[in-house]
């Protein structure tokens, strides 16, 4: 079984982290996809987007402060098609499908 692990060596392995439900809409999405996460503490938020291989196609870094963030990533230059979103810190990490259909 294969980990991944962000940041130093030791540090939480993905299959370690707290799984989030992101509620990613509209879904099909044709210009932008909104999600809103509750952030538990202070943390810095990577939000990617991923086609159906795995390939990342969009990648996004935010300062967040602890409470609730609203994200909205501009999708209008993705193909039709279904994609992953996902969003990791330290602790936690959320994935949902969506579809861009234009």
């Amino acid at each position: 079984q294969t980990s991944f692990t962000f940041g130093t060596p030791g540090t939480n392995s993905i299959k370690n982290l707290a799984t989030a439900t992101l509620n990613v809409y509209p879904n099909p999405a044709s210009s932008s996809i909104n999600f809103t996460h509750n952030f538990a503490k202070a943390t810095t938020a990577a939000v990617k987007v991923l086609d159906l291989m795995g390939r990342v196609v969009m990648t996004e870094q935010y300062d967040v402060n602890a409470g609730s963030k609203n994200f909205n990533l501009d999708i209008t230059g993705l193909a039709n098609g279904s994609y992953f979103v996902e969003l990791t810190t330290a602790e936690e990490r959320g994935v949902t499908k969506f579809t861009v259909a234009k």
